[in-house]
C-alpha cells in the first residue's frame, strides 16, 4: 500500500502530465516545433498525446485556454496562492524598463482574486498576510478598492458586499503592447503559475492597444533624469479598469460622432453683448446681421422640446436687457488679468453643510445641510435695480421639506426657482418668491447625491446611489429618461453647454457623456484613480474638466475623446470646478483649504497627455513624500484661513464666488 506521501507524489507527477500535454497541443497548434520536441523529451510525452486537445489559438484566447482545466479550486493550496504572486511581482519588478509600467497593471485583478479566493475558501489568516503583505503596494492606485478588501474577512462579507459583487461580475481592463503580452504569458507558461493564468482567463480582460505600443516605442520620451542624471520611471502609472464595458467598445464609443456647439441663443447674447461694449446704439444693433455670424460659428440647437413659456408664464425668464446688460459688463478674465475673488464662509455649521451653490448672477447664494434644512441668502442691495426682485425677498430664508440631508442644490436660469436633492430619495423645486415647495419629483429609492439644471431651464437631471442617473422635466414628477451603464454610485452630473448631453461621474473611478434624446452613452473617460466629484465644461463645449479625490484635474478633449491636460496641485480632494466667460481660466476649490486658478491654454498644449492610454493615469508629481509638485499651469493659489472650498462659480460678470463652511483648526 502506498503512503500519504506516495500518493500526493503520485498526483503531483499526473497533474504535471496533464499540465505537460495541454502546453504540448498549445505548442504544436501554434506550430511551436522546436520547443515542442525539447518539451517531449524533456517530460517524455508521446507525440500522439498532444493531438488530442482542441485549444483556440486567436490572439485573445490561445494561452487562457489552455488552463482551463487547472480551473479546479481544489487543487490549490492557501499558502500557494502568496507565493505564485511573489512570484510575480518579484518577476515584474525586474522586468525592462520599457515594458515594467504595463506588466504591472495586472498585479492588481491577481490580488484582488486571490484575496477573495483565500477568503471564500475559509482561510482568512492566509488572505490577512497576504494583505499585510503586498496592500500597500495598491494603495496610490486603489485606495478605495483596498480600503473595502480589507472589510471582507469571511465567506459571508463576500455576498453582501456591493464592491466585491462588481468585482466577481466584471473583468478588469487591461491594456498591453503587442510585446508586452507575448512577455506575460511566456512568463507564465514558463514558470507554470496556474492560478495566476486561471485569474487571466476568467477574470481580467487583455487587449493589445496601439497606444501601448506607441509608448514603448517611445519610451525615452517618457523618461526622467533624476538628481544624478539618470533615467528614472516617471509618474505615468497602468492601471486595470473596470468599467462594465470592454476597452474595445469604449474606442467605438469615443468615436461616435458629437453636437457640441454652443447655444445659438447664446452666441447671439454674446455677440450682442460685445456691440454694447463697443457703444452700439438698440437700432445699430438690429442692424447688425448677427444671425448670419453666428451662423459660422458652428453653434447647436438643443434638441430637448422647449415649450414657449413667455405667454404662460410672463415673469419666468430675465429681460433681455438683463441679460446683455450682464454680459456687457462682463470683466475680461485671463491669466494676465486674473479674476476677483469674493468668499463666503458659512459660520456655525458644526460639520453639517453639505453643498452650497450661487444663482448664475451671484446675487442669492443657497446651502443644503445636514439636518435636512437649505437656507437661501439674499446678496442683492437694495439700489440694485437690476435685481430688484430679488432685492425685495428676506435676507435670510429657511426651506423645509426633504426627510434628510440635502446634497445638492441648484438656482433655476429665471433665479425664481431653486432645485434640491436629498438622502431622502427625492429631488424638489422650490419658489423662492413664496418659499414654499412646488413639486416633488419621485424615481430613484436611494440617496440623490447631485442635480444640474438645463442652461434653457425647463428640465434637469439628477445622479444616484442607484448607480443610474435620470433626466426629468419640470412638469412632470416622473423621470423622461434613464441614464444606466456605470457600475456603481453616480456622484456628480453636469449638462453641455448646449443641453444636448449630460456628463456623470461615478464611484467606478469613470466619466460618462449621454445623449438626453436617445439616452446612449456616447462618451466613456478614464483616467481617474479615485471617485470625480466635479465636473465642468468649457464655454465653448469642447473641453471637459474632471476633478475629484485623487487630488488632479483632467481636460478631455470631447470630439477625440482623450486627455488634453492633466493638472496637479491640491492635497486633497477637489470638489469644484468652473470655467470662466472665455474658457482660458479654469478654478477649483479644494478640501486643501485652497482655491486655484489654471491656464487652460497652457494645460490643453501637453503633448504628453494625449499619448496617455484609457489605461492609464498620471499620478501627481511629489517632492519628498508629502509635498505635491504643483504643474507649471497653475496661475494662482488663493488659500482661505481654515475653510474647505467647496463651490466655485463664475459669475454672468465673470467674477469668482466660492464658498464652504469654516472648520475648527
Amino acid at each position: 500500500m502506498a503512503s500519504a506521501g506516495d500518493q500526493s507524489g503520485s498526483t503531483s507527477f499526473d497533474e504535471n502530465k496533464v499540465t505537460d500535454r495541454y502546453l504540448a497541443s498549445y505548442l504544436e497548434s501554434r506550430g511551436y516545433t522546436r520547443a515542442l520536441e525539447a518539451l517531449k523529451k524533456e517530460a517524455s510525452i508521446e507525440p500522439e498525446v498532444g493531438r488530442t486537445f482542441n485549444i483556440a489559438t486567436d490572439s485573445e484566447k490561445s494561452v487562457q485556454n489552455q488552463v482551463k482545466f487547472c480551473g479546479s479550486e481544489t487543487s490549490t493550496s492557501a499558502p500557494f496562492y502568496s507565493k505564485s504572486y511573489a512570484r510575480l511581482c518579484s518577476w515584474v519588478e525586474g522586468s525592462i524598463d520599457a515594458f515594467k509600467v504595463e506588466l504591472a497593471a495586472v498585479l492588481f485583478p491577481i490580488f484582488v482574486h486571490f484575496y477573495l479566493e483565500l477568503v471564500a475558501k475559509g482561510h482568512s489568516d492566509e488572505a490577512k498576510k497576504m494583505m499585510e503583505k503586498y496592500g500597500e503596494e495598491h494603495a496610490s492606485l486603489y485606495p478605495e478598492e483596498l480600503k473595502t478588501l480589507k472589510s471582507v474577512t469571511n465567506p459571508d462579507h463576500i455576498s453582501e458586499n456591493r464592491v466585491v459583487q462588481h468585482f466577481m461580475r466584471n473583468r478588469f481592463n487591461v491594456a498591453f503592447s503587442n510585446a508586452g503580452r507575448k512577455l506575460l504569458f511566456s512568463f507564465l507558461q514558463d514558470e507554470r503559475l496556474l492560478p495566476i493564468l486561471r485569474v487571466v482567463n476568467h477574470r481580467i480582460h487583455i487587449t493589445v492597444n496601439e497606444q501601448r505600443n506607441e509608448q514603448v516605442n517611445t519610451f525615452a520620451e517618457r523618461m526622467h533624469l533624476n538628481d544624478d542624471g539618470e533615467a528614472t520611471e516617471g509618474d505615468v502609472k497602468a492601471v486595470a479598469t473596470m468599467t462594465g464595458v470592454q476597452d474595445g467598445a469604449i474606442i467605438g464609443i469615443n468615436a461616435k460622432e458629437l453636437r457640441w456647439g454652443r447655444l445659438k441663443e447664446e452666441v447671439e447674447a454674446q455677440e450682442k453683448a460685445k456691440l454694447i461694449k463697443e457703444g452700439k446704439t438698440e437700432k445699430e444693433i438690429k442692424d447688425e446681421k448677427i444671425v448670419d455670424e453666428v451662423g459660422k460659428m458652428g453653434v447647436e440647437a438643443t434638441r430637448l422640446k422647449m415649450p414657449d413659456v413667455s405667454e404662460r408664464y410672463p415673469n419666468v425668464h430675465l429681460k433681455e436687457k438683463e441679460v446683455l446688460k450682464e454680459l456687457a459688463n462682463a470683466a475680461a478674465v485671463s491669466t494676465v488679468s486674473l479674476p476677483s475673488v469674493a468668499f463666503y464662509t458659512l459660520l456655525h455649521t458644526d460639520g453639517g453643510a453639505c453643498c452650497s451653490r450661487f444663482s448664475a448672477d451671484a446675487r442669492q447664494m443657497s446651502a443644503g445641510f445636514a439636518d435636512s434644512s437649505i437656507r437661501v441668502w439674499n446678496l442683492a442691495r437694495e439700489e440694485d435695480d437690476e435685481g430688484s426682485f430679488v432685492a425685495k425677498r428676506p435676507r435670510n430664508t429657511c426651506l423645509r421639506g426633504h426627510g434628510g440631508a440635502v446634497y445638492a442644490v441648484k438656482f433655476g436660469p429665471d433665479r425664481r426657482t431653486l432645485f434640491s436633492s436629498s438622502e431622502d430619495g427625492t429631488a424638489r423645486m422650490w419658489s423662492l418668491d413664496k418659499g414654499i415647495n412646488l413639486v416633488v419629483y419621485k424615481g430613484h429609492n436611494v440617496p440623490v447625491w447631485d442635480l444640474d439644471v438645463a442652461p434653457m431651464g425647463n428640465y434637469f437631471a439628477t445622479a444616484s446611489n442607484d448607480r443610474t442617473a435620470r433626466l426629468w422635466s419640470y412638469e412632470h414628477t416622473y423621470p423622461l429618461r434613464l441614464f444606466a451603464g456605470h457600475i456603481s454610485d453616480v456622484d456628480c452630473v453636469k449638462f453641455h453647454p448646449n443641453g444636448n448631453y449630460i456628463a456623470t461621474g461615478s464611484s467606478d473611478r469613470s466619466v460618462r457623456m449621454w445623449d438626453v434624446i436617445s439616452g446612449e452613452c456616447v462618451r466613456l473617460f478614464t483616467g481617474h484613480v479615485s471617485t470625480p466629484h466635479a465636473l465642468a465644461f468649457s464655454p465653448d463645449g469642447k473641453t471637459l474638466a474632471t476633478a475629484g479625490e485623487d487630488k488632479t484635474i483632467i481636460l478631455w478633449d470631447i470630439a477625440s475623446g482623450r486627455r488634453s491636460g492633466v493638472l496637479s496641485g491640491h492635497s486633497s480632494s477637489i470638489w469644484s470646478l468652473d470655467f470662466n466667460q472665455e474658457g482660458t481660466v479654469l478654478a477649483s476649490g479644494s478640501d486643501d483649504e485652497h482655491v486655484m486658478l489654471w491656464d487652460v491654454t497652457k494645460a490643453q498644449s501637453q503633448t504628453s497627455a494625449a499619448r496617455l492610454s484609457p489605461n492609464d493615469v498620471q499620478l501627481p508629481k511629489r517632492k519628498g513624500r508629502d509635498e505635491i509638485v504643483k504643474s507649471p499651469e497653475l496661475v494662482s493659489a488663493l488659500r482661505t484661513k481654515t475653510t474647505p472650498v467647496h463651490n466655485v462659480q463664475f459669475s454672468q460678470r465673470n467674477l469668482l464666488y466660492a464658498c464652504g463652511p469654516y472648520s475648527t483648526p
